[in-house]
């Protein structure tokens, strides 16, 4: 039946930080693509713009880093404000007054006649710009962006061709096009004011004429430029370019005085071939992108025999959309849900979950022990109350183990409804279970052993010698463990290949504090206390580093090895899907103590001391094999990442995808 998701996007694939300068082993992360940017500068007067303006420079922002330095500069473009207006013309002088007879004093002269008011300025013009896209020929071999920039010299709001007085091409590069806007100019400076009237020669002085009114203020042309995200508009986003005239005169552009809209798109990112499919079928590569470009569906098969990293990418532009078909054995998971706080405030410690992830056990401090049977969305108290510190799970959730600081072990045979202590001492740190629960294994972390049993807990025996053990991980037959221990000295970490009952160490010295391993045993992973994440894909011979330095603690397995989640104390808890190579953080800092994942590593948990418990799963996929499939329509999109066992994640994607 077919599903439709909204607002699925994501990045299942990182590298992470925090807290040290170490880079990770290996990174299977694309680059970030270039950015088209658009620079707009103050031009004091001068030789460019005789009355100043505005300086436009526009290009791609190929080093990343926000800016656009003059080496990434495409074109430079000047928007130039008008002349001022003409003065006004002066007053005319007021008429000498009459002189007097001589002798007797004569009667005054006639005052002067005043000199009329200066005839006002004209309006200044405004600048105008036009965008459009320019198609691949002559003046840009890939197409690009022309800019045509002039005077409104008729007033009417709108660039006419005889208007325009320079024009400039911005051109693509030949990954990617990238259209720039041109920047509507500056105001029309003001008329100047008229001249006073000269005043008469003789007699009582004319009064000065009234000065000329200011020419009318030209109407700013204005621009807004704002992000606009992956969608219809732009396939991997950019800018959002509106321009028009100030009406209102406020210096804002209002959504009314918008007379023109560009959209400045980033390229497809780099490294990709893509392919036009004008056909109804294509046989995808690795590595390739793909542009549905026919009136009928599109299918797309993904790749036969991906790498793992490997990236496939369809991109619809034909009106009859595009298919993803799968090959046998192959699925894509869409999307995860958010990390999400459950139950209340606790000291949550040691976590354990059933191979479907539905059932999980957690252990608090000072408290029960806390059940969850719907993947630790709600939760209830069970068992006594105790200083408990860790749990370990069977495959079904119905045979559990707990173990308390300075207590006993318990076993519960019954999904944790009734518990039973197993009179062993000591501070239970490190727990693990076969997948049908008869073999169990223990280990005390201040002077203990590690102890085993076969018999689901009835009877134990005492193995290794004495170490701060800190952690335990079991494969699902129980043969095949490891151990952590710590010291001040460094320890090195443990394997057995006989259920316990002789060790070898392994790997680096290091304050190693969890440990986890996949169904098999083969695929092991450790976290070093102030070090990093480790990880063997030969059952701990050999051990390769991965991540930054970190208090790393806690860390769980799926049974296939491939997806981890391991938490950071006093700092985050991280996601990996690639066997530990790279890691996603999934949450914000907290006193991360238990961490546990589901056998197929769809859904997770973590708990933190003072804080709450968290859980995750994904939130949809195909169906598995060539039965299922992801659809898309004109202008949607998709990218896929190869994880592994026939699994493939989206980096991204349209929101309303239709996933069968």
């Amino acid at each position: 039946m077919a599903t439709a998701l909204f607002g699925v996007a994501l990045s299942l694939l990182g590298g992470c930080g925090g807290g040290g300068s170490e880079t990770p082993s290996a990174s299977l992360t694309a680059s970030s693509p270039p950015v088209a940017r658009i620079v707009v500068l103050a031009e004091p007067p001068g030789s460019a713009c005789p009355f100043g303006g505005s300086k436009v420079s526009a290009g791609i922002d190929a080093n990343g880093d926000g800016s656009l330095s003059t080496a990434e500069i495409a074109s430079v473009q000047f928007i130039c404000n008008g002349a001022p207006g003409a003065a006004g013309a002066a007053g005319n002088p007021g008429a000498p007054g009459l002189v007097g007879a001589a002798g007797t004093r004569g009667t005054p002269g006639a005052l002067g006649v005043a000199g009329a008011t200066g005839v006002a300025g004209p309006t200044g013009m405004s600048s105008l710009v036009r965008v459009a896209a320019e198609l691949s020929g002559t003046h840009c071999l890939h197409g690009g962006t022309r800019v045509d920039v002039g005077l409104d010299v008729n007033g009417d709001g709108v660039l006419e061709p005889a208007e325009v007085s320079s024009t400039d091409y911005v051109c693509a590069a030949a990954d990617g096009i990238n259209g720039t806007a041109g920047i509507p100019g500056s105001n029309g400076s003001p008329g100047s004011p008229g001249a006073s009237g000269t005043s008469g020669t003789s007699g009582t002085n004319g009064t000065n004429g009234t000065n000329g009114t200011d020419g009318a203020n030209g109407i700013n042309a204005l621009v807004a430029i704002v992000t606009e995200p992956v969608g219809p508009n732009c396939a991997y986003g950019g800018s959002k370019v509106a321009s028009g005239l100030d009406a209102n005169r406020d210096n804002a552009l209002q959504l009314g005085e918008v007379t023109s809209t560009t959209y400045l798109c980033n390229p497809p990112p780099a490294g990709l071939a893509w392919v036009d499919v004008a056909s109804t079928a294509t046989q995808a590569q690795p590595n390739t992108g793909y542009i549905a470009h026919s009136s009928s569906n599109v299918v797309v098969t993904l790749p036969l025999t991906p790498a793992i990293g490997d990236i496939t990418r369809v991109s619809g532009l034909g009106s009859g959309g595009w298919t993803i078909a799968q090959n046998p054995g192959q699925l894509i998971l869409v999307g995860v849900t958010p990390f999400i706080a459950r139950d209340a405030v606790r000291a949550w410690r040691g976590l354990a979950v059933s191979s479907d992830g539905m059932k999980v056990i957690a252990a608090l401090y000072n408290g029960t022990l806390m059940r969850s049977v719907d993947a630790g969305t709600t939760w209830l108290p069970v068992g006594p109350t105790g200083s408990w510190i860790s749990a370990a799970s069977s495959a079904d959730g119905q045979r559990l183990m707990a173990g308390r600081e300075g207590g006993d072990v318990w076993v519960s045979n019954d999904g944790g409804q009734t518990w039973t202590p197993r009179g062993l001492s000591g501070d239970w740190y490190a727990l693990a279970s076969s997948a049908d629960g008869s073999k169990l294994v223990a280990a005390s972390y201040a002077t203990g052993y590690i102890y085993t049993s076969a018999d689901f807990g009835s009877t134990w025996t005492a193995r290794e010698n004495p170490r701060r053990w800190t952690a335990l991980a079991s494969s699902s037959d129980g043969s095949k463990l490891i151990a952590s221990a710590q010291g001040s000295g460094g320890e090195r970490l443990y394997v057995s290949t006989d259920s316990g009952q002789s060790w070898t160490p392994y790997g680096v010295l290091g304050n190693w504090r969890g440990v986890a391993s996949s169904a098999d045993g083969t695929r092991l992973a450790a976290t070093d206390f102030g070090g990093r994440l480790w990880t063997s894909s030969d059952s701990g011979l050999t051990w390769t580093a991965h991540e930054s330095t970190q208090n790393w603690h806690y860390i769980a397995s799926s049974s296939d090895g491939r997806r981890l989640v391991a938490s950071a104390h006093g700092e985050r808890v991280y996601r990996s899907s690639d066997s530990g190579m790279t890691w996603q953080p999934i949450s914000s800092p907290a006193l991360w103590w238990g961490v546990a994942i589901s056998a197929d590593g769809r859904s997770l948990i973590a708990g933190a001391d003072g804080a709450r418990v968290y859980n995750q799963g994904l939130l949809a996929s195909s169906t598995t094999g060539t039965a299922g499939s992801i659809s898309g329509e004109f202008l949607e999109w998709i990218d896929l990442l190869y994880t592994g066992g026939g699994v493939f994640t989206t980096l991204g994607s349209s929101p309303n995808l239709v996933v069968q």
